[in-house]
């Protein structure tokens, strides 16, 4: 599918600032001038946020050779004689509305995932485990934001067969936009978190706007152990004819897949026991028993998200049986990695909040068999809860999972410190900076390190 600079005009609704090619081919989509390829054919949007305004960077693409922009204010263009330049009241509005045109002309399965956690493992095991059946173009990394899905979408090309992108949100009105380009047809619900992490009043308020991804879609799978996601999904159901839930439960409530396990902690794998009340093609299958190389919890409500959809797609149970056991942990998200001083380091970087830092910790005890775990952890931002109360509560999650080391990064986090087990050693830095400069001085020999930090902090320096 070709675009040229006069198609994407009139698709987005924009005006010539100047013109010198109208017929250019555009093949890519640019937000950040820094990270340039193939600058010939790429279209560089001038995104403006809170803190920053992509007008300001227009000619340091040009620079690097960009010829194609969209802005939405004029700009002296002296040093930029032969750009072509579109005008649009938002920047923003014209991404996506591009993005949303591509993706009209795909009739493919699309899958949209949404929940507090776990959006990024569940699509990059999809991957994993339908790459086989299936060309699968997903979002990059966790692509999930405003800006990141419409770069997601770009990327469908007709010799796909399935889509798979996640949709994150960080205050109300946004789930409408991204379903706006998303469109999925078959929709996977995951958890759902604290109301006040993203701003919303309340958990069912914050349901509901997740909710919205769905409107166009024909399935949805959730966990049945989720009572507000389970009850949102019901309503879901019955709003529209033909509409189909699938659910699955760990916890013996009503549903279409009952999963049960029994974690092996010192072979480091988890066996499912997973049934059926019925499927999709009608059959019952027996249960059968499927082996993954994770013992957590969050792993295994990912897995069993995957499940429902591998099912849903008429997977054998045969073909799940083989392919389970090969899930490979998920970059960036409990990544684990070989680190200094023959220590093991479990990267967790995507965000930082209450919930996510139970489960990674929880991730992190089982790695730590020797007790010698340290949690390397920033300030959490908008949490919504006072200081003090935010941090007894980092503290308790702190002595429930045996942390010998705690080193807090951030201006808040040292007000943690008369609420921590007095046998977990405690240090203290304002800024990533500081850490890094004092880090000789620390003695990681063979320890479990997580590092859990809110992306401001830009932990991936550390490891």
């Amino acid at each position: 599918m070709t675009y040229t600079l006069d198609n994407i005009l009139h698709i987005i609704g924009a005006t010539w600032l100047q013109q010198a090619d109208p017929t250019a081919v555009i093949e890519r989509l640019l937000l950040d001038s820094r990270h340039v390829s193939a600058p010939a054919f790429s279209l560089f949007f001038a995104i403006r946020g809170e803190r920053h305004d992509g007008h300001r960077h227009a000619e340091e693409a040009y620079r690097a050779g960009v010829r194609h922009f969209v802005l939405s204010r004029q700009i002296d263009l002296t040093h930029m004689p032969d750009a072509n330049v579109l005008l649009v009241e938002d920047t923003l509005d014209a991404l996506q509305s591009l993005a949303a045109a591509h993706r009209a002309h795909f009739h493919i399965p699309v899958v949209g995932i949404t929940g507090s956690n776990g959006k990024t493992v569940v699509k990059e095991w999809l991957y994993q485990l339908l790459a086989s059946d299936f060309d699968v173009v997903r979002s990059p990394k966790s692509y999930n934001s405003q800006t990141g899905v419409p770069l997601s979408v770009w990327q469908m090309r007709e010799e796909n067969t399935l889509a798979l992108f996640e949709a994150g949100i960080s205050q109300p009105g946004e789930m409408g936009r991204l379903e706006r380009i998303i469109r999925p047809s078959i929709g996977i619900f995951t958890n759902i978190g604290p109301a006040h992490r993203e701003g919303f009043s309340s958990k069912a308020e914050k349901v509901r706007e997740k909710m919205l991804l769905f409107g166009h879609a024909q399935v949805l799978i959730c966990c049945a152990d989720h009572e507000s996601v389970f009850q949102a999904a019901q309503e879901w159901r019955t709003a529209k004819e033909g509409r189909r839930l699938f659910c699955w439960s760990a916890g013996g409530n009503a549903a279409d897949m009952q999963i049960s396990t029994q974690v092996a902690q010192a072979e480091g794998r988890t066996a499912l026991q997973v049934s059926f009340a019925n499927v999709p093609t009608g059959k019952t299958h027996e249960q059968y028993e499927v082996q993954i190389p994770f013992t957590d919890a969050a792993a295994i409500e990912n897995t069993a998200h995957c499940l429902a959809l591998l099912h849903w797609f008429g997977i054998s149970p045969e073909q799940i049986q083989a392919r389970l056991p090969r899930l490979e942990p998920v970059e960036m998200r409990l990544e684990l990695k070989a680190g200094i001083q023959q220590s093991t380091l479990i990267n967790d970087f995507y965000n930082n909040d209450l919930a996510s830092l139970r489960i990674a910790l929880q991730f992190a005890a089982q790695q730590a068999r020797s007790g010698k775990l340290t949690l390397i952890l920033s300030d959490i931002l908008q949490s919504g809860l006072k200081r003090r109360q935010l941090y007894e509560k980092v503290a308790a999650l702190v002595a429930e999972h045996k942390v010998g080391r705690l080193i807090g990064i951030g201006a808040d986090i040292p007000s943690i410190g008369a609420a921590l087990p007095p046998d977990t050693d405690a240090y203290f830095y304002p800024d990533t900076d500081a850490f890094m400069a004092a880090l000789p001085q620390h003695d990681f020999s063979g320890a479990v390190i997580l590092l859990k930090g809110a992306r401001p902090f830009a932990f991936e320096r550390i490891a």
